[in-house]
């Protein structure tokens, strides 16, 4: 009876180890298949695990200024890997500023006026 104890106990582990290393790749790719603009996974594996979205404040100037840069991006025909390239950041800091979790560095906005085709940098702000 007790080499079935021992088996139960094994197997307990096992399991519990499979289980952990499944949540640990499940995390992994959850990060690197989800952009951090917030948009979903090509799938998701646990529903109820999903990372929540984070919407862009439109009511603060800190969004609406995220808002802008992405607008004037696009408008620039740029992917986030091409524009963070161009202005000489990593694109996770790129999408930090044009998901309004962070704001870019004043020494780097002339850089982005230029790269997005503005005539000063003061273009970048959002109008009140």
């Amino acid at each position: 009876m007790e080499a079935f104890g021992v088996h139960i106990v094994f197997l307990a582990r096992v399991l519990l180890l499979t289980i952990t290393y499944f949540r640990a790749f499940y995390w992994i790719f959850t990060f690197v298949a989800t952009d951090t603009m917030g948009t979903d996974p090509p799938f998701t594996l646990f529903p109820a695990m999903a990372r929540p979205r984070k919407k862009i404040d439109l009511d603060t100037y800190e969004g609406r200024f995220a808002w802008r840069l992405m607008v004037l991006r696009e408008k620039a025909g740029l992917t986030v890997e091409e524009a963070a390239e161009k202005i000489g950041v990593s694109v996770i800091t790129l999408y930090d500023w044009e998901g309004a979790r962070k704001r870019p560095d004043l020494r780097k906005l002339p850089k982005i006026s230029e790269i997005y085709k503005l005539r000063k940098a003061k273009d970048l702000l959002p109008n009140e």
